[in-house]
């Protein structure tokens, strides 16, 4: 039997996400004043939190917040991903056959050494909105799946696209691109990434 998914007393019987974004409705029978409820929902590995929660007796009300939530999110999505589109001029994801089809990119085997690469994360990985190449080239930075050969899996990575850091398992990990082929977009990000990491390894052999 499925676990039902809590939000306090109210039990979550809707949940959409949108890009980043997941907003909820919860119900809750035992609150005779306020039984329906809507709220964004943000969750990690460690915690999930339900932020701008709002709680009411009339689900048509409800349900009203919780399309309006949607719809701005929706139009929010919309604007970041047309402005990759339009930064990155040819945003079409990195597939296995793309890859193959292309000498400067290189399949990742388990010898490989993935410090201060340009990595491809594989499309699947990703939400079906965020499978674009602007969301898939990152420069992984450490992290025990970074080694070859290693036991560990966690990547630590920074968006050549974004600056954000995200960690990825070594098995999302699609191929590395070589540095004189990363696209024009990606460049100056690469160039903050790597200057970045070179100081934090500095500070790590001064503090020795």
């Amino acid at each position: 039997m499925t676990e039902k998914r809590m939000a306090g007393e109210y039990e979550i019987v809707q949940a959409i996400s949108v890009g980043p974004t997941e907003i909820v409705l919860g119900y809750s029978p035992q609150n005779e004043d306020l039984p329906y409820m809507t709220a964004f929902c943000t969750q990690n590995e460690l915690f999930t939190a339900y932020q701008h929660c709002i709680a009411d007796d009339s689900y048509p009300h409800i349900l009203g917040i919780f399309s309006e939530r949607m719809t701005d999110a929706v139009k929010e999505l919309e604007r970041q991903l047309s402005a990759e589109n339009t930064a990155a001029v040819d945003n079409r994801p990195y597939s296995q056959q793309k890859c193959l089809s292309t000498e400067q990119i290189s399949l990742v085997s388990h010898a490989d050494d993935l410090h201060q690469k340009v990595v491809i994360i594989k499309p699947d990985v990703l939400k079906p909105e965020y499978q674009l190449a602007t969301r898939q080239l990152y420069l992984c930075t450490g992290g025990f799946g970074a080694s070859p050969n290693s036991r560990g899996s966690a990547c630590f990575c920074t968006n050549l696209f974004t600056g954000k850091h995200s960690r990825f398992e070594r098995s999302d990990i699609l191929a590395t691109l070589e540095a004189d082929a990363v696209p024009k977009w990606a460049q100056e990000k690469l160039r903050e990434a790597l200057q970045s990491q070179q100081k934090k390894d500095k500070s790590k052999e001064a503090a020795r």
